[in-house]
């Protein structure tokens, strides 16, 4: 619904610009202002499901996934505080057994996730730069307003999604790590005989933290989201400086 809401505004902005109708008819001439009205509705429409749309509800239900998987951890972290002190080896083996499990799936994710996540970097930054290279070029046509908003507000909040719900699995892990250390102490402060119990919870302290990545080029981390848009916006006023100067621009 909010594509053709957006096609529609789109479509109403650009309808005095004759050239737009030329660009999405491959530069053939349109004298009909009714075909040409249908043909930028049509090739508004298209241009916001596939660059608005579809990459939306890709990073969403990457999103879903990788919240999904999260919940694991968080249930496991909430049973290791309301774990038994006295518990029988077989116990503690049983636990982390569990855990060895759940970081498979989390290996899996990673591997499964790698590419995806790439792309989805490389579109929100596409997006952003677009809209910044023609904002630096200073001469923006009315009939863009929609489709320069659109890539920014796509830009970052894909970017803002995939980085907060990436970074929330090695946050769960700590927080593993965190309650495990904190039973690892409760056993050594004790008067019995434990040694087996925290060689295992030793085990699962010593497990690393796992990070989702993009093709194994980028962690996902909190601190990641400064570091991108900072990067963007260095880089790229760095490239439009470079590059030379259009004397118009042509939708």
């Amino acid at each position: 619904m909010l594509t053709i809401v957006l096609a529609a505004v789109s479509t109403y902005i650009i309808d005095e610009a004759e050239n737009a109708a030329d660009f999405w008819a491959l530069r053939y001439k349109l004298n009909d202002k009714t075909y040409r009205r249908v043909i930028n509705l049509i090739g508004s429409y298209s241009y916001f499901i596939v660059y608005m749309q579809f990459p939306s509800i890709i990073v969403l239900l990457m999103c879903v996934l990788i919240y999904r998987y999260g919940l694991h951890l968080s249930y496991f972290n909430d049973h290791l505080k309301r774990m038994e002190f006295y518990l029988k080896t077989e116990e503690y083996i049983d636990i982390l057994k569990h855990y060895d499990v759940i970081e498979e799936n989390l290996h899996f994710l990673k591997t499964t996730l790698s590419t995806p996540l790439f792309i989805a970097l490389l579109h929100s930054y596409f997006n952003l730069y677009s809209a910044l290279s023609v904002v630096l070029n200073g001469k923006i046509m009315i009939y863009m307003f929609v489709e320069l908003g659109c890539n920014v507000f796509t830009g970052i909040v894909l970017l803002t999604l995939l980085t907060i719900y990436s970074s929330k699995i090695p946050n769960y892990m700590k927080k593993i790590k965190n309650t495990v250390g904190f039973l690892i102490n409760k056993h050594e402060q004790s008067n019995l005989r434990n040694e087996k119990e925290i060689r295992i919870l030793k085990r699962m302290e010593q497990k690393e933290i796992m990070y989702l990545s993009a093709c194994g080029m980028i962690d996902f981390k909190k601190s990641f989201l400064l570091t991108a848009f900072g990067t963007l916006l260095t880089y790229g006023l760095l490239i439009v400086n470079l590059a030379p100067k259009s004397e118009s621009l042509v939708f």
